[in-house]
């Protein structure tokens, strides 16, 4: 099981998160793909503290860029690229503290 520990957040970003986690699961239980994207308002009072599994969350690194995804400006990740990454690298060389 994966525990994901949000503190942080206020009433509007909690309502909009988990409407956006409905949608996984709805996607999930009807066997549809699509993007979602949450808007993170950084600059105004988005400042969440997340702890994922127990620790800060880590960031994806293509091997073969070694760039992590949050250098694109429009930020998208597809579990499908990691999945295909994790059968010739491990999960620790797919992530990395930046």
């Amino acid at each position: 099981m994966t525990t994901i520990e949000i503190e942080g957040l206020t009433e509007a970003q909690e309502i909009a998160l988990e409407d956006m986690m409905r949608m996984w699961t709805l996607l999930g239980n009807i066997g549809a793909s699509r993007f979602t994207s949450y808007f993170a308002a950084g600059d105004s009072d988005f400042h969440p503290k997340i702890k994922f599994n127990g620790h800060v969350p880590m960031f994806f690194v293509n091997p073969g860029t070694n760039k992590p995804k949050s250098y694109n400006p429009e930020y998208k990740i597809d579990f499908e690229e990691v999945a295909q990454l994790l059968i010739d690298y491990s999960r620790e060389e797919l992530q990395q503290q930046l």
